[in-house]
């Protein structure tokens, strides 16, 4: 799943470029070429997999960058003009905190962290001001970087993903898996190249 993540700067250039928000670039098409060949290389390949019952969870995982993609590109194409980062986070915040107090009350599952002082309610709280803070920062790239570059912000995730599925789960990435995450970074390092070459070409 964390490895699935590194397309999502892909498929972010691959979305931004079908409406208009993004120009044509070779080296960026390229690129894509490059990542498209890297998620083959993970769920078709013998060996890639550790069992082929689960090709149809791999080929799903690829859902999630796809779906980070989309929301990448419609929240940097359709921001409100001169609309504060500050303000966009605590929308967001605001809306997803209704939705998902309401389904909690409405299921009997809501949990009022501030009843009890406690070690797993505390870190709640932490968590609720760390995601908060993120999506500060998520808007505030959007900002000044655009959607595809802040799509790169997936590369953590892949990197702690393998890391600590190797340290909890006792995983050892396969050839193959070296093979694809190589193309992908490969794909996404020239997609962010013909980025700069872009931006130069413009200035």
């Amino acid at each position: 799943m964390a490895v699935a993540l590194t397309l999502a700067p892909l498929f972010t250039y691959s979305i931004a470029f079908a409406v208009g928000h993004e120009r044509f670039d070779r080296l960026r098409i390229a690129g894509l070429a490059l990542g498209l060949a890297g998620a083959a290389l993970l769920v078709i390949p013998h060996g890639s997999l550790p069992d082929h019952a689960v090709l149809p969870y791999a080929l799903a995982a690829f859902i999630m960058p796809l779906l980070y993609a989309t929301g990448n590109v419609f929240a940097d194409r359709h921001r409100p003009p001169a609309t504060d980062s500050v303000a966009l986070a605590c929308g967001m915040l605001y809306v997803a905190a209704l939705g998902a107090g309401t389904v909690a009350v409405a299921t009997g599952g809501f949990h009022p962290i501030w009843a009890e002082v406690s070690l797993p309610n505390v870190v709640l709280a932490i968590y609720g001001a760390v995601s908060a803070l993120a999506f500060l920062g998520f808007f505030e790239l959007l900002r000044l970087a655009g959607a595809v570059y802040f799509s790169q912000a997936s590369y953590l995730i892949t990197i702690f993903g393998v890391v600590f599925a190797a340290i909890v789960f006792g995983e050892r990435p396969g050839p193959w898996l070296a093979a694809a995450v190589a193309l992908v970074f490969a794909g996404v390092a020239l997609v962010n190249i013909g980025r700069r070459r872009a931006a130069l070409r413009g200035a």
